[in-house]
């Protein structure tokens, strides 16, 4: 398929390919920093789910850990120029609003002192930017990034982790 051909971003049926990265320091001692893959489709006019899967290494007290965690994210890109592109340069943007949650396993208790089994509910604002017709959308955000069981093992063994998490990444349609 030539680049550009394919359903603009933004409209409903298009789908896309998300590659990144996401820092998440928690201003304390920890440090969480993930690859992530994630799988798009706009259900409507500028509102996207996507499947996410990310692989997290978890610098910490106690025993660090490694991770993995499939989610599901909701995406509304609230403004926007990717389906009107009627730029004199060819680039386009939108500013969206992201919520999701997904699942995590690790190979040591995450945080220390709580259990390799948690949920990672996340929401945030980022933006998407083409900067020409034929190139890939470059995406860049900050998330509450949260890890807690649920109270799955009581309230003793329910430490959690709340930070920023800045993310950055590349989507690709297909």
């Amino acid at each position: 398929m030539v680049p550009g051909s394919h359903t603009p971003f933004g409209t409903q049926g298009s789908r896309w390919l998300t590659l990144g990265v996401t820092y998440a320091p928690d201003l304390e001692a920890a440090t969480d920093v993930a690859i992530f893959a994630s799988l798009g489709t706009f259900v409507v006019n500028d509102f996207e789910v996507l499947a996410d899967l990310a692989l997290w290494y978890f610098a910490q007290p106690g025993k660090d850990a490694v991770g993995i965690n499939p989610g599901l994210n909701l995406r509304w890109h609230a403004l926007g120029t990717h389906r009107n592109p009627e730029r004199g340069d060819g680039a386009t943007w939108s500013l969206f609003l992201d919520a999701g949650v997904g699942v995590l396993l690790s190979s040591a208790n995450v945080p220390d002192g709580g259990t390799g089994l948690n949920f990672t509910p996340k929401a945030g604002v980022g933006i998407t930017w083409r900067p020409a017709p034929a190139r890939p959308i470059y995406i860049a955000g900050l998330r509450w990034h949260h890890i807690s069981n649920a109270r799955i093992n009581g309230d003793t063994r329910n430490p959690d982790r709340d930070a920023p998490g800045f993310y950055a990444g590349v989507s690709f349609g297909f």
